[in-house]
């Protein structure tokens, strides 16, 4: 029996967005930067999916002032690098290069990047794992 699941209008709010548009533009030009860089240095690349606060639209920028002392919370891109094979995935100093250009830029938001092969990620995707499940709707499973 196929199930068909609709969102109620706050679930919808959580599911993460299939392309950038919901984004500012500085947001979209950082991310098209950071791009450009992965893709200059790992040629495997086979997609590169933004997840978590901001691809869900729920990112915070936040600022206050207690006591006189200032605090800020302000949420970093989320970023999984999918590579045509393992061993792209796998640490090299390529990785420290793509990292280096990344943090080195001050306009860019604080930046996680995590990378998995493409046969990683279907396997886990396949097999439920909860963090995996999150980038299913990015890529129509």
């Amino acid at each position: 029996m196929l199930l068909e699941w609709k969102p109620s209008d706050q679930e919808k709010q959580k599911i993460m967005k299939t392309s950038l548009a919901h984004l500012p533009e500085e947001k979209q030009e950082e991310l098209a930067f950071i791009k450009k860089i992965i893709l200059e240095y790992i040629e495997e690349t086979a997609m590169i999916i933004l997840f978590g606060s901001y691809a869900r639209g729920e990112w915070v920028e936040d600022y206050y002032v207690e006591d006189g002392t200032t605090y800020t919370y302000i949420s970093d891109f989320d970023i999984m690098v999918v590579t045509q094979n393992a061993k792209a995935a796998k640490y090299n100093p390529k990785w420290d290069r793509i990292r280096d250009k990344i943090d080195g830029n001050p306009s860019i938001t604080r930046t996680t990047l995590i990378a998995h092969s493409i046969q990683f990620l279907n396997a886990h995707l396949r097999d439920n794992y909860y963090f995996f499940v999150e980038v299913r709707p990015l890529m129509g499973h």
